[in-house]
């Protein structure tokens, strides 16, 4: 699946991903630079769904990350995280 599919309950892969408690497919996910924050249709975000703790923990380091762990751009919609998998390190898409 593309981060970027959306099904009919407006679930992203990631709200997928996090409500399944895949955590090797939400670090693919977080690496490609994806939106964590974004809301389903019931007004969820993928860590109101997460069910694994490590998943959980991975999605709350993402949102506590504010800034690139580089050059300390802001994140928002318009710059999306980038994780680095081996350290779990968040990077704009510049740095990354």
């Amino acid at each position: 699946m593309s981060p970027l599919d959306v099904d009919m309950h407006g679930n992203t892969s990631v709200h997928q991903a996090a409500a399944a408690g895949h955590l090797d497919i939400l670090e693919c996910f977080l690496s490609q630079g994806v939106d964590v924050d974004l809301k389903n249709a019931w007004g969820h975000a993928p860590l109101d769904l997460a069910t694994a703790p490590a998943v959980k923990s991975l999605i709350q380091q993402a949102l506590k990350t504010k800034n690139c762990n580089y050059c300390q751009s802001k994140f928002s919609f318009n710059n999306l995280r980038y994780m680095c998998r081996s350290k779990w390190d968040f990077f704009c898409k510049n740095c990354s």
